[in-house]
C-alpha cells in the first residue's frame, strides 16, 4: 500500500487481526512468506521492532475500509480508521492516533455450543506504555448488540512482540444455538503505544447441530449470472397498490415493497421473531417515502428490477434530467433496511410511519384477532387475553423515530394451565414474554433531518442525495430501555449502504453458487419450461429471505402476507377492520405443510437453513416426554400435527376444557416423530455428521419406537396394535394399524439398523430388533387380480380429507422405490394410478410420489401446475382472479397467501426427477426426467457429495461428481414408464 504522510503517523498506533475463516473452511490460513516491515513498506523497522518478521503479518497490500466478516464497534475517535488485506480474507488493521479512545473489532465466527473450544494463538506488542492491554473475548447472544462476553482473556503488552496462546476450553454460560462473536478491544493508555495482534482459531461448533457449510464458488461464472438475471421481476410502470408489491429479505429481516403510480414507494416491515403476546406474528409497520419532485408521476419513464443474484431491488424513474435512482436492500449481516437514493435534482424527501397498533390494544376474542393466534382462537368467555398497544418515541433522538411493541402478558401460562402441564412448566419455555420487537427510522441527508410529526421525518432542505435507514430489532428483555439501549447500538454499528450492498451481493451470490436448476425445453415450443424454473428460482429466493432466523418460517404466508382485504383465505375480513397483521390459521407450526419447506434445502446445500427446523422439534424432546407420560402414561415422543412454538398444541386443537388433544381431523395422528426421524437421518446421510447422528437422532429415533412400544398394546401374536388412530386426516373411522403408522416404524427400524455399529450401541440395536419383529405386517390389499398399499390393515372407507395414507409407504417412507427389491414397485404404481384425490398444490404429495416412483409423466405434470399456481387477489368480481404482479407468489386452495408449502413441495418433486439417494449409498440420475427437457444442474447428494452436469435430449454432458471418487455410485436411472 502506499501511504501519504498523514496515513504514515497514523500508522504508528494501529491493530491488526488475522483470523481463519471458520464458517466456509473450518480451517486456519496459513502465513504468508516472512518479510521485513522495510520490504513491505508499510512500517517503520524502528518502532516496530525486529521481531514484528515472527508474526509474518508485514506482507500484501492494505485499503482502508473494514468489511465482512469484520466489523468496528462504536466510533473510537475521529482520527480512528480501519485497514483491511495483508494477504488474508479476513484481516482488519485499525489505526488509533488521539489518546485515551478504546476500539474493538469483532465478527460472527459460528453458533454457540455447550461444548464449544478453541484456541487463539496471538502476538502482542510492542508499548510504549506496558500498562496497555488488549482483551480477547467471545460473546454469545441473538445479535451483536445483546450479545454477553462469556469468555475472555486480557493480554498485557511488554516493549516487544510477545506470542501468547489462549484457549477457550468447553465454554458453558452460552444459550445453545446463539449466535458466536470473537471480539478484540484495545485499550492503548496513551499515545505512542502499538497494537498488533494475530489471531488463528480452531474451527469451533458452528450450530448446535454440528452443520457442516459445504464449500461454495465464490464467484459467478457469466454464464451462470445471466442465468440468474433471466429470472429477475422486472417492471416497467409502478404499481396499482400492494398487489404490485416485491420481496426482500435477509433470512430473518424482511419487506413487501411496491411504488405506486402518481404516488410513493411503499413497503411493510417485518421480522420472523415479532412474536406479540398470543403467538401472532406482527409487521413492524408500513414506511412511505415521499419525494418532491414526484418522478413516479403517471407517463415518466420508469423501470424497477428485482435483482436476485445482488439480493436488492433497484429503480430508476422520473423524466430526462430529473430521474431519481433507488436501491432497496435488507443487509445480509444486519437488521437493517436500507433506500439509497441518487437524484439528478435537489429533492424533498418526506417518510412516514405507519403503524395501526399505536394506543390500540387488542382483545385476543375479538373474531379477527382470534383467528390470527391459532394458540388462543375458540377460548371461553372468561378467559380473558389482550395484546398490548404499540408505542413510539420522536423526541429523544434528533431526527429519528422509533416505534416498538413490548409484550405485557403471554399466552404460555394459559396454554399449560389448560393443557394441564403445571408439573412440567419449568421444562417449557416461554418466548413471548417481555419480548419486544420494533424499528427505528432515520434519514441520512447532507442537508440534515428533522421530524415534523410524531411519525414524519423530513430532509432540512432539498438534497440529491440521502439514504433512508430502519433499523429493526426484537429481543426479550427485562426491561424497555435495556431493548432501547440494544436498537441504539445496532444502527450506530450498521455498515455504510455501500458496505452493505457489496456484502449484501456477496452473500446472494453465494448463495445462488450453492446449487440450481435451469430447464429448457428442447423442442423451443413448450413454455412450462420457463414457468417451473422460474418458480423454483423465486422460491428459493422467498426461503432465503425468512430461512436464518431463530424460528422456523412459517408456510402460510411467511413474513410477507398483506393486507387480508386484497387476499384472503377463510372468512372474508373485508368491513372487519382486519390489518395486515391478520393470517387464517395463525402461526402455529402444521407438520404436513411445514415439513415441505425445509425437505428441498439439503439438496440444495442449504444445511444451515435446516437449524430452526431442527429447533423447533428437537429442543423440545423432553416436552414430548412429558405429554406421553401425562396423557397417556406412555414413554417416548411423540408430537402432533399443529404445535405452537413453545411446544404444546394450539389450544385451538388441543380444545378448551379438554382433558387431551381434542381436534377432529388430527387427534389420532402418531407418526409424525417417525417423520421427522427421517429428516434427520437423512440430513446425518447428506453430512456424514456422526456426532449429530450419536448425541440428537439416534436418541430421537429410538423415542419414538418407544411410544408406539409403550402407548398401544399388543395382540394376541405379540404385534403392536396401533389404535385409536387416524390414516393422516382422511380415514378417522374404526382405524387400525394405519398404513403410515406401520410403514414409519418398518422403516425407521429398517434405517437405525443398517447404521454402523461404531455409532449404536448393542442395548440400542436388540432394542430395535425388538420393536421389528413386533411390527405388524404392511397393510395390502387385493382388487381385480392385483395385490397394492392399502390405507390401514382395516378401516371405515367414510372419507374426511384428501390425502393418499397407502403411499406413506412411498414418501416419507421408503418401502417402495427403485432400488428396493423386496417390495415389488408396481404394486405402488398401481395405488398412485388408483389415487381418489391427486392434487397438485400446497400438501398434496401426488409429484414426489411420482418422481420416487419413476413416473415421468405425473411428475411433470404436477411441476407444471404448481408453478401456474399464482397468487390473486381476492378483493374483485374481475373473473378470472387478477395475479399478483409478483410471479414467484403462490396461491392456494387450502392456506393463507402467499404459501410457502406448496413451492417447497414442488422443489423436492423437481430434485427427486433429476437425483434420488437411495439407502445403499447409490445416487440415482435422471430417474424421472421427461427427455424433451433440457436442463443445467448443481445439486448436493449423500455422503458430502455434489453433482453438477447439463443434460440435452435425455443424455447427460459435462458431468461433474466431487468427490471424485463418489462418481462410481451414479447409477443413470432414466425411466419411460407407461402412465
Amino acid at each position: 500500500m502506499k501511504t501519504n504522510a498523514c496515513t504514515r503517523s497514523f500508522l504508528t498506533h494501529f491493530c491488526l487481526f488475522s483470523i481463519a475463516f471458520l464458517l466456509l473452511q473450518s480451517t486456519a490460513l496459513s502465513a504468508p512468506e516472512s518479510v521485513t516491515a522495510a520490504k513491505a513498506g508499510l512500517f517503520d523497522p524502528a518502532v516496530m521492532n525486529e521481531s514484528f518478521e515472527e508474526s509474518e503479518l508485514s506482507s500484501g497490500s492494505w485499503s482502508q475500509g473494514v468489511g465482512n466478516p469484520w466489523s468496528v464497534f462504536g466510533t473510537p475517535g475521529r482520527l480512528f480508521t480501519v485497514y483491511q488485506g495483508g494477504g488474508y480474507p479476513n484481516a482488519a488493521m485499525g489505526s488509533q492516533f488521539i489518546d485515551g479512545y478504546d476500539y474493538t473489532i469483532y465478527q460472527q465466527i459460528g453458533t454457540y455450543t455447550s461444548d464449544t473450544d478453541l484456541q487463539v494463538e496471538a502476538w502482542y506488542g510492542p508499548r510504549v506504555d506496558d500498562s496497555a492491554e488488549l482483551t480477547v473475548a467471545l460473546l454469545a447472544g441473538p445479535a451483536y448488540a445483546d450479545a454477553k462476553i462469556i469468555a475472555a482473556k486480557t493480554l498485557t503488552a511488554a516493549s516487544k512482540i510477545n506470542k501468547f496462546t489462549i484457549d477457550f476450553n468447553t465454554v458453558t454460560q452460552g444459550t445453545t444455538g446463539d449466535p458466536l462473536f470473537l471480539q478484540v478491544s484495545g485499550d492503548p493508555k496513551r499515545y505512542g503505544n502499538l497494537d498488533f495482534i494475530q489471531v488463528h482459531t480452531d474451527a469451533p461448533t458452528i450450530s448446535r447441530t454440528n452443520v457442516k457449510a459445504q464449500p461454495v464458488k465464490t464467484e459467478f461464472s457469466d454464464d451462470l449470472r445471466q442465468l440468474i438475471g433471466d429470472y429477475n421481476t422486472v417492471f416497467d410502470s409502478p404499481s396499482q397498490d400492494e398487489t404490485g408489491n416485491v420481496p426482500l429479505g435477509n433470512g430473518n429481516v424482511g419487506m413487501n415493497l411496491w411504488v405506486e403510480e402518481d404516488g410513493d414507494l411503499l413497503f411493510y416491515v417485518s421480522r420472523n421473531d415479532a412474536w406479540a403476546e398470543a403467538m401472532t406474528l406482527y409487521k413492524l409497520g408500513r414506511i412511505r417515502l415521499s419525494l418532491n419532485p414526484n418522478p413516479f408521476r403517471t407517463g415518466y419513464p420508469y423501470r424497477q428490477e428485482l435483482k436476485l443474484i445482488d439480493g436488492r431491488c433497484d429503480i430508476e424513474a422520473g423524466r430526462e434530467g430529473q430521474k431519481v435512482s433507488l436501491s432497496v436492500l435488507v443487509d445480509s449481516d444486519s437488521p437493517t433496511i436500507y433506500v439509497k437514493a441518487e437524484c439528478e435534482v435537489p429533492t424533498m424527501v418526506t417518510t412516514s410511519i405507519y403503524n395501526w397498533r399505536i394506543g390500540n390494544r387488542r382483545d385476543m376474542h375479538e373474531p379477527m384477532n382470534s383467528i390470527s393466534s391459532w394458540t388462543f382462537a375458540g377460548a371461553p368467555d372468561s378467559v380473558e387475553m389482550y395484546e398490548s398497544a404499540d408505542q413510539s418515541d420522536w423526541i429523544s433522538e434528533p431526527g429519528v423515530i422509533t416505534t416498538w411493541h413490548r409484550n405485557e402478558d403471554s399466552i404460555v401460562p394459559l396454554a399449560v394451565k389448560w393443557q394441564h402441564m403445571e408439573d412440567y412448566a419449568d421444562i417449557i419455555n416461554d418466548p413471548f414474554k417481555d419480548n419486544t420487537f420494533g424499528m427505528r427510522v432515520s434519514l441520512d441527508s447532507e442537508a440534515g433531518a428533522q421530524v415534523i410529526a410524531h411519525n414524519m421525518i423530513r430532509n432540512k432542505k432539498t438534497d440529491k442525495n440521502f439514504t433512508l435507514r430502519v433499523t429493526t430489532h426484537a429481543a426479550q428483555t427485562p426491561t424497555l430501555e435495556e431493548w432501547q439501549t440494544q436498537i441504539r447500538k445496532l444502527a450506530a454499528t450498521a455498515p455504510s449502504p455501500e458496505t452493505a450492498i457489496d456484502r449484501t451481493s456477496k452473500w446472494w451470490n453465494d448463495y445462488w453458487n450453492r446449487s440450481w436448476i435451469f430447464i429448457s425445453d428442447n423442442s423451443g415450443t413448450d413454455k412450462s419450461a420457463f414457468e417451473v424454473t422460474r418458480a423454483y428460482v423465486l422460491g428459493k429466493f422467498q426461503y432465503a429471505c425468512q430461512m436464518r432466523s431463530k424460528y422456523a418460517a412459517h408456510f402460510q404466508g411467511g413474513i410477507f402476507t398483506v393486507d387480508p382485504k386484497i387476499a384472503w383465505y377463510g372468512p372474508d375480513p373485508r368491513d372487519t377492520g382486519a390489518t395486515p397483521d391478520y393470517r387464517f390459521y395463525g402461526t402455529d407450526y402444521w407438520w404436513q405443510n411445514v415439513r415441505f419447506m425445509y425437505l428441498p434445502q439439503m439438496a440444495q446445500g442449504s444445511f444451515d437453513f435446516m437449524k430452526p427446523f431442527f429447533s423447533l422439534y428437537l429442543d423440545k424432546a423432553e416436552i414430548f416426554k412429558a405429554r406421553a407420560k401425562q396423557y397417556y402414561n406412555a414413554e417416548g415422543i411423540y408430537f402432533q400435527e399443529c404445535m405452537s412454538e413453545f411446544g404444546l398444541p394450539a389450544m385451538r386443537n388441543f380444545g378448551w376444557g379438554a382433558e387431551e388433544y381434542s381436534e377432529g381431523y388430527t387427534r389420532n395422528i402418531w407418526q409424525q416423530a417417525l417423520e421427522y426421524g427421517v429428516v434427520l437421518l437423512d440430513y446425518c446421510r447428506y453430512t456424514e455428521n456422526t456426532e449429530f447422528l450419536k448425541s440428537k437422532v439416534i436418541p430421537w429415533c429410538t423415542e419414538s419406537l418407544r411410544f408406539y412400544d409403550t402407548r398401544f398394546p399388543k395382540d394376541d401374536d405379540g404385534r403392536i396394535r396401533i389404535t385409536p388412530t387416524h390414516a393422516v386426516e382422511t380415514y378417522w373411522v374404526d382405524v387400525v394399524n394405519d398404513q403410515p403408522s406401520v410403514a414409519g416404524l418398518h422403516y425407521i427400524c429398517r434405517r437405525l439398523l443398517a447404521l454402523p455399529a461404531n455409532v449404536t450401541t448393542d442395548e440400542d440395536r436388540e432394542y430395535w430388533k425388538k420393536i421389528q419383529a413386533s411390527l405388524p405386517p404392511i397393510p395390502k390389499r387385493k382388487l381385480d387380480g392385483r395385490t397394492f398399499p392399502d390405507n390401514a390393515e382395516s378401516y371405515n372407507p367414510q372419507r374426511f380429507n384428501f390425502e393418499a395414507p397407502d403411499l406413506y409407504t412411498v414418501f416419507p417412507f421408503r418401502i417402495y422405490g427403485l432400488d428396493i427389491t423386496d417390495q415389488p414397485i408396481e404394486e405402488a404404481r398401481y395405488a398412485w394410478k388408483k389415487m381418489p384425490n391427486p392434487g397438485h398444490s400446497c400438501w398434496y404429495q401426488t409429484g414426489i410420489l411420482a418422481a420416487r416412483l419413476g413416473l415421468t409423466k405425473g411428475a411433470k405434470e404436477d411441476v407444471v401446475i404448481r408453478s401456474r399456481t399464482r397468487m390473486v387477489r381476492t378483493d374483485t368480481l374481475v373473473r378470472p382472479l387478477p395475479e399478483f404482479r409478483f410471479p414467484g407468489y403462490m396461491g392456494s386452495p387450502h392456506d393463507w397467501c402467499p404459501d410457502h408449502d406448496g413451492p417447497g413441495n414442488m422443489m423436492s418433486t423437481l430434485q427427486e426427477m433429476l437425483l434420488q439417494n437411495t439407502d445403499d449409498g447409490k445416487m440415482l440420475l435422471l430417474p424421472a426426467w421427461p427427455k424433451e427437457w433440457d436442463v443445467k444442474f448443481k445439486l448436493h447428494a449423500a455422503q458430502n457429495t455434489v453433482i453438477e452436469g447439463t443434460c440435452k435430449n435425455g443424455q447427460i454432458e459435462d458431468l461433474q461428481v466431487t468427490p471424485k471418487e463418489r462418481l462410481k455410485d451414479v447409477v443413470f436411472s432414466s425411466s419411460e414408464m407407461s402412465e
